[in-house]
């Protein structure tokens, strides 16, 4: 498969694990996508992080710019924000959005990544056991994420890696047992 430029979606079909009972049908099915205009920008913390405001004021910098975020990740330490590469549209554009970042932090842009973002059957509690086995697999095959988000309601994973890795990953998504 061959990611350019585009958002795909497939479904992957793989091999539940015999300690879960999943019926008839030993497979599950995850529906996945992939976003392969991805830009990260980190902004590694000068202490501002616990001021009041400071989410608010480095959300409104992205938004300024007119820049739509697919993935807003924050730590202790650091926030991470992935935005679509093509709503960047000059390097000035970016020049200015992070020396407006850097008033907070040392900001630092990393290109050439992709979101795969994987939808898992609601299992019920075995969802963050199925999270923990994809990322696990991922990386056991030298799949490296630059950051992994969790949504627990409709049990989705969202990675974030370099986008020579998506053909890969999806491959090894296939061969995972859950």
């Amino acid at each position: 498969m061959t990611i350019i430029e585009t958002t795909t979606y497939s479904k992957c079909r793989l091999k539940a694990s015999p300690d879960l009972d999943h019926g008839e049908d030993n497979n599950l099915s995850l529906s996945t996508s992939v976003n392969a205009n991805v830009l990260l920008l980190n902004i590694c913390s000068n202490g501002t992080l616990s001021r009041h405001g400071f989410y608010a004021k480095v959300s409104s910098i992205i938004v300024d710019a007119s820049i739509p975020v697919s993935l807003f990740l924050t730590s202790d330490r650091r926030i991470s924000i992935a935005v679509d590469a093509r709503q960047v549209t000059t390097d000035p554009d970016l020049t200015i959005v992070q020396k407006r970042l850097s008033d907070y932090g040392v900001v630092t842009v990393s290109d050439h990544l992709a979101i795969l973002s994987i939808t898992l059957p609601s299992t019920g509690a075995g969802g963050d056991r199925s999270a923990f086995r994809i990322v696990s697999a991922l990386s056991a095959c030298g799949i490296e994420s630059e950051m992994v988000s969790y949504g627990a309601t409709q049990p989705t994973i969202s990675c974030m890696l370099r986008k020579e890795d998506v053909s890969r990953a999806l491959e090894t998504l296939n061969s995972v047992s859950m």
